[in-house]
């Protein structure tokens, strides 16, 4: 027995089959009756095509003739389809009773003539072309008798058991009654034979007892699969990327999965190019890396969350309708991926996000419900233009959910309770009435997700067990629910439990007289373990990359591993990468913790508290961590006591700014793996820009220009923003005045530098995949920046340059207005710059207005190839020259410029002309294009 797995499928390796060997035997005896439908199965509609008309697209440049097994009545109307999509290509046998797939087969005994059988049941409408296409070309390949596409999954309505040699030798079968085990590999209604070898299969154990069903003592084809190496033939399997290939058409459900599917297939987001991400996550520690992978084309993102959260108004509202679990990271990170959507998707999540007052009165909140429930806003002034841009059914959606709540509220008000309203949001209410209407907590979940229009990106970890968190501290205090847990904690977290529910009062009081060991047994003896969520299991098993993700580790992480099974499904997932994102400073419940204790805890939670060999669980293969810096609330690393070879780290400064992860750094190590798993090119995203700001005695203006920046924001444009202030060696209070302002990284040259220098130094310490040059003297317009950058995001340019020529009216008077009327620094000045742009021309066939000009953008990995070396003005110059002698383009939009005079701090001379132009020559004929 042959065993193929993934990564032998994908990569580069060039398929292809010899469609004249190959004949597609197709049974298709089955009426639509479960479908609701009159005609045959193979003819119901999906997606405006026949599940027929799917299949033969499918299969037909694969094989050259096809055979189709059809009942007596159904012969008619699917031999007028053949004649229309297969003529001459394609025969018809009848099977007069139903009596077994392997009977369905051996009709076609005299008329199948090629070399190989290609069998594939008639329902199987998912399967993918690509999957046909690698499938026949390994089974000519390895010139096996069999071969077989097969899928490891949990709860296996088919199961293939295997010896330790691998060989297949039976195969279990629900229908049949056999005993399945939990997790199995399964088929996907594709079988690959030599057409000799099948028959012969068939004809030599027809009469075998243990072909027939126990129950259903019909003949199907599956036990005869082991016979074929009993005669001697070589076989083998191999495993499908997606188990959704998997889905055969039986009912209604499975055909709104497959439309859904088909769908993505028609995008050209087929199994083979859709790249499945899988991220555990909290409410907002992942939000960076989220948004940044969330809004690619060819990814498709998971995020799966507990909801343990019982903290302020979730808290009260988790109590006010028992049963429920708490919504609130549930619903940040479908706002994650709302904002990346629609027009009307952005405005609910502004919505959805807002926030009734501390405060708020019963009566008030009833009164705005009931205007809600009639399609009127105006009590909630703010929130008014947003609901004029959402879509009137998704308003008559949320009028339903408003409706319903209310009457829970009616309810609970005539015995005499109350909700307090005070800071509780309102998608928090939505998702309340979400789950009145099914009392199901995962089914309100992909209720609200529909609703949302982000679909089925946010699982519930488990199958939605109304269980609390609670905690223990190394000082023996109990943390009572996940509010303490969440909260500063001087010292640290031994361990978290999941329990039925808070303990009683008597309960508190009979744990709290016990030493902290008795706490523990205590606890642990009341602890439970919650089932695994099924489609977070497929996902799981079906990821390419699974990331486990920074958060709040005691709360929104480490109970999501304890949920039964989950390491298990990790685990089975042989082909994918999976990536632990460390935190980079000390949160709350982190307090005292090191990067080898949070890993450890992971290891602890997610092999469920069981202290076996890390290693060999097949759970993580690589950690992000954050590079070491002495500042006290960063995470210690000891790599003596680490569990996992230190090669399996990557260190990086991921920080942007207190903590928060930089978007470009983490998506673009993510993209490198997923690329190294996809034969298909993934294209780039910016995510992040990085504003380098230079400054030399510029006390009058920095904190004032650093502020206006801080107060930008780049949502709109799918960018977080970073910026980076390098002072020069200034002999006034710029770099003290330039590290007060908040949320800025700040940079000091020794001794006074150039302008190049500090620029240097800057892009040295950026991390974003846009780089913007922005002075500190206040004379640009901070504003224009999205101007500058758009360009690039457009993928229009990788260079941009603010030129202040282009919009200026009257040079002569800017010119004598900056240097006082002084004719000889005019002189200079003008046609100091001229000469610059003339150069520029003449030396490299580029013609730039303003050489001069401090306002600039970059696509940041070109910015850094380029290695510039000049200190000073002279850096403007060789960037332009490398620029030109890499044949980019560089792109001029005019900028506003409100020029300082000489005597406010201008600092440019005739001497940085004359190096400026000595930048060009040298680039021009003294540099090899080797060292741009």
């Amino acid at each position: 027995m042959i065993v193929i797995e993934n990564e032998d499928l994908t990569g580069n390796k060039f398929y292809s089959n010899n469609s004249r060997e190959w004949t597609a035997l197709i049974p298709a005896a089955g009426r639509g009756s479960r479908l609701g439908y009159d005609l045959p199965k193979i003819l119901y509609p999906i997606n405006g095509k026949s599940i027929l008309e799917h299949l033969v697209e499918k299969i037909s440049n694969y094989c050259e003739k096809f055979v189709f097994i059809l009942s007596p009545e159904g012969e008619k109307v699917i031999r007028a389809h053949l004649e229309e999509l297969l003529p001459g290509r394609f025969e018809i046998r009848i099977q007069e009773t139903p009596e077994g797939m392997a009977d369905a087969i051996l009709q076609a005994k005299d008329v199948i003539k090629t070399k190989n059988t290609f069998i594939i049941w008639g329902d199987q409408v998912c399967i993918e072309s690509q999957t046909i296409k690698i499938a026949t070309s390994l089974h000519e390949e390895h010139n096996v008798s069999l071969s077989i596409p097969t899928f490891t999954k949990y709860d296996p309505y088919i199961h293939f058991a295997r010896d330790e040699k691998q060989q297949l030798i039976e195969v279990l079968q629900k229908r049949e009654g056999d005993d399945m085990p939990e997790v199995g590999e399964s088929d996907c209604g594709v079988f690959l034979c030599s057409t000799k070898a099948l028959f012969q299969t068939l004809n030599e154990y027809w009469n075998n007892s243990a072909v027939k069903g126990k129950l259903t003592q019909e003949k199907n084809f599956l036990p005869f699969l082991p016979f074929f190496q009993e005669l001697g033939n070589e076989t083998a399997t191999f495993r499908i990327i997606s188990n959704k290939e998997t889905l055969g058409i039986n009912d209604q459900k499975d055909v709104i999965l497959a439309e859904k599917y088909l769908k993505n297939q028609h995008k050209g987001l087929s199994s083979y190019h859709e790249i499945e991400v899988l991220i555990f996550c909290g409410g907002r520690g992942a939000t960076n890396l989220i948004e940044s992978i969330g809004k690619h084309p060819q990814i498709k993102l998971t995020m799966v969350v507990n909801a343990y959260d019982d903290g302020l108004s979730t808290g009260r509202l988790r109590k006010f309708i028992p049963g429920m679990l708490g919504p609130s990271d549930v619903r940040k990170n479908m706002g994650h991926i709302m904002k990346l959507g629609s027009v009307s998707q952005k405005a609910l999540n502004t919505i959805t996000d807002y926030r009734f007052p501390d405060g708020f009165l019963y009566n008030d909140a009833v009164k705005v419900f009931n205007e809600f429930k009639n399609y009127n806003w105006v009590l909630i002034q703010d929130l008014a233009p947003y609901f004029d841009q959402l879509p009137f059914f998704k308003l008559r959606k949320m009028a339903s959910y408003i409706d319903t709540f209310l009457e829970y509220l009616y309810e609970q008000k005539s015995i005499g309770i109350e909700f307090d309203f005070g800071d509780c949001s309102f998608g928090n209410i939505l998702f309340a009435g979400c789950f009145l209407q099914s009392n199901d907590f995962n089914k309100c979940i992909t209720d609200y997700g529909m609703f949302s229009g982000v679909d089925d990106q946010v699982l519930n970890v488990t199958r939605g067990e109304n269980y609390v968190l609670v905690g223990l501290r190394t000082d023996g205090r109990y943390l009572i629910d996940e509010s303490e847990i969440v909260s500063p904690n001087p010292e640290n977290i031994l361990e978290v439990f999941l329990l039925e529910d808070y303990l009683t009062e008597s309960e508190l009081k009979e744990l709290n007289s016990k030493d902290i060991e008795g706490k523990l047994k205590y606890l642990k003896e009341r602890e439970k373990t919650p089932e695994l969520n099924p489609d977070v299991r497929e996902r799981v098993m079906s990821a390419d990359v699974i990331i486990y993700g920074p958060g709040t580790q005691h709360s929104s992480l480490y109970p999501t591993y304890v949920t039964k099974n989950l390491v298990e499904s990790v685990s089975l997932n042989r082909n994918a990468e999976k990536v632990f994102i460390s935190n980079i400073i000390k949160d709350n419940d982190i307090a005292q913790e090191t990067l080898n204790s949070l890993v450890n805890k992971f290891l602890y939670y997610s092999t469920n508290k069981a202290k076996e060999d890390f290693l060999n669980t097949n759970i993580v293969s690589s950690f992000f961590f954050q590079t070491p810096k002495d500042v006290s609330d960063r995470l210690d690393f000891d790599s003596k006591t680490f569990s996992f070879p230190t090669n399996s780290i990557k260190w990086m400064d991921w920080e942007i700014k207190n903590g928060k992860h930089a978007q470009s750094l983490l998506s673009d190590e993510i993209m490198a793996i997923i690329q190294s798993k996809s034969s298909k090119k993934l294209k780039s995203h910016h995510h992040l820009v990085s504003i380098v700001v230079p400054a030399l005695n510029e006390e009058r203006s920095v904190q004032k220009v650093l502020h206006k920046l801080n107060l930008l924001n780049f949502f709109d444009y799918g960018l977080d923003k970073e910026i980076i202030f390098v002072d020069g060696g200034s002999t006034d209070n710029t770099f003290e005045l330039a590290q007060r302002e908040d949320g800025v990284k700040c940079f000091q040259l020794k001794g006074k530098k150039g302008r190049g220098e500090a620029l240097s130094l800057g892009v040295s310490n950026s991390k974003g995949n846009i780089i913007v040059f922005f002075p500190s003297d206040d004379e640009y317009n901070v504003e224009e920046i999205y101007n500058i950058i758009s360009p690039i995001l457009n993928n229009e340019t990788k260079a941009v340059l603010g030129s202040r020529a282009i919009k200026c009216l009257n040079i002569d008077r800017r010119i004598m207005d900056i240097y006082d009327g002084n004719i000889i620094s005019y002189f200079i000045s003008k046609y100091g710059g001229m000469i610059l742009s003339i150069s520029s021309l003449l030396l490299f066939n580029k013609y730039v207005s303003d050489t001069l000009t401090t306002f600039k953008a970059f696509e940041g990995k070109l910015l850094k190839e380029m290695k510039v070396n000049s200190s000073g003005v002279d850096y403007d110059l060789e960037l332009i020259a490398k620029l030109s002698k890499k044949g980019e383009h560089i792109l001029e939009i005019p900028v506003s410029y409100r020029p300082r005079h000489k005597n406010e701090g201008k600092k440019i001379t005739i001497f940085d002309g004359f190096s400026a132009i000595w930048a060009l020559v040298n680039e021009k004929f003294f540099k090899k294009s080797r060292n741009i």
